[in-house]
């Protein structure tokens, strides 16, 4: 519970019978691995938000058919983190998808009418890599735990097909 003093967050992580990875310490070693990052980004949504915890989701409209230029600036001016694939100027397909409500500060992901091109996936972690693997359509091998330190496809070149692997490590 967070904090001590008045507790405003409860998290309960479990691990069934986890496999601890060499240089690890115990399982209270791999379950901080998720716990802090995760409490992190809640205090700090909440600080950020001068409210309510709840307070700290955004609808995200329709953005299809929408400039490439004013979308990503009008996001940006409201928190969000934006990644963007490909070379077009114009929206044709994000997620979160229109009209669902994402978390301030969250990552939106733009896919442009022009050819399909890999961000940079640097500090992303996982659940932003598996978005960008479910609006490409390209499978993404994930190795390792915290946040994206190495990509197998450059930042910039097309996206083809083929397995991209995405190395993760903490912080």
């Amino acid at each position: 519970m967070v904090p001590s003093k008045n507790p405003k967050y409860l998290v309960y992580i479990t691990l069934k019978q986890p496999k601890i990875p060499a240089g690890t310490v115990s399982a209270n070693d791999v379950i901080a691995t998720i716990f802090k990052p995760l409490i992190k980004r809640a205090i700090a949504l909440e600080s950020n938000s001068g409210s309510e915890a709840g307070s700290a989701m955004t609808k995200i409209g329709n953005l299809d058919g929408q400039k490439l230029t004013t979308v990503r600036s009008d996001l940006q001016k409201q928190g969000f983190q934006v990644a963007v694939i490909g070379t077009g100027n114009e929206v044709v397909q994000q997620l979160p998808v229109a009209n669902q409500e994402a978390m301030n500060g969250s990552r939106v992901i733009l896919m442009t009418n022009g050819a399909m091109t890999m961000p940079s996936v640097s500090g992303w972690g996982k659940s932003d890599v598996l978005k960008l693997a479910q609006i490409t359509g390209v499978k993404f091998k994930l190795k390792g735990e915290g946040y994206a330190s190495a990509q197998s496809l450059k930042a910039g070149s097309l996206i083809t097909g083929d397995t991209v692997t995405v190395t993760f490590t903490s912080k």
